[in-house]
């Protein structure tokens, strides 16, 4: 149905705030490749996220990797059969800011009425809906990463072996607090967490040709160990009490 506001032409309209998350990043990357048996790459990397305070707002994050191209050296006397020997490490840092906006500031919530006075008025009030933290800060993954690849019969058969340790530094985790506080638990980098593991990784690359037509095949196996190496105290003492 058509309203008379509308006949009239006019327009009501409703909403509510809007939130927006900025992020600022600067980078500097260098390669190096030396006849294409010594290859080297450093980056690193300036991160500015809305989602931190003033504090903790930016961080660095750098990272490098190292290949070795055993095949291409010229002492190195390969099998026809053997197309590919390459050795590969890698070190980095990056960071997570995957929270909501605001977390580290207290936000007021409402109602919180009171009544006041012989008459009995009750007055508008708010309170903090949630504990801040100024000092919250990014999530920070170090990643050290060790390989091998080796390729068969001009890469028709390849492998590849990897190992990797990941070290998650300043977990971001709600902190619990008592109940008489009366606001929202606060977010805090709590926790570390070490992961780390193996992967392999063996493919068949064209097996198949009939024509323009080809298919490919791979199979991947791996192991991954997962543990908690530090956790707050206060966070543990509130999963006791759970």
């Amino acid at each position: 149905n058509t309203s008379a506001a509308q006949i009239r032409g006019e327009m009501s309209a409703s909403g509510g705030p809007a939130y927006e998350h900025t992020l600022s990043s600067y980078f500097f990357r260098a390669s190096y490749n030396y006849d294409e048996r010594y290859m080297a790459q450093f980056t690193v990397r300036r991160d500015g996220s809305s989602r931190f305070g003033a504090n903790n707002r930016y961080a660095t994050f750098p990272s490098f990797s190292l290949g070795w191209n055993v095949i291409n050296e010229p002492y190195f006397h390969a099998p026809d059969w053997l197309s590919n020997l390459k050795i590969r490490g890698s070190w980095g840092k990056n960071g997570n800011d995957n929270i909501g906006d605001f977390t580290y500031a207290a936000w007021t919530a409402s109602p919180y009425n009171t009544i006041l006075g012989k008459g009995e008025t009750v007055v508008n009030g708010v309170q903090a809906g949630s504990l801040a933290n100024p000092d919250l800060k990014w999530e920070e993954s170090e990643q050290t990463d060790l390989g091998i690849d080796l390729g068969f019969f001009k890469n028709a058969l390849t492998f590849s072996l990897d190992y990797y340790i990941k070290k998650t530094n300043g977990m971001i985790i709600s902190m619990p607090i008592p109940n008489y506080v009366g606001a929202g638990a606060p977010l805090g980098n709590v926790g570390d967490m070490e992961n780390k593991g193996w992967e392999f990784n063996v493919a068949l690359n064209k097996f198949v040709r009939i024509g323009k037509f080809s298919m490919d095949a791979s199979f991947n196996i791996s192991q991954n160990f997962n543990k908690i190496t530090e956790m707050d105290q206060t966070v543990l003492d509130g999963i006791n009490e759970d």
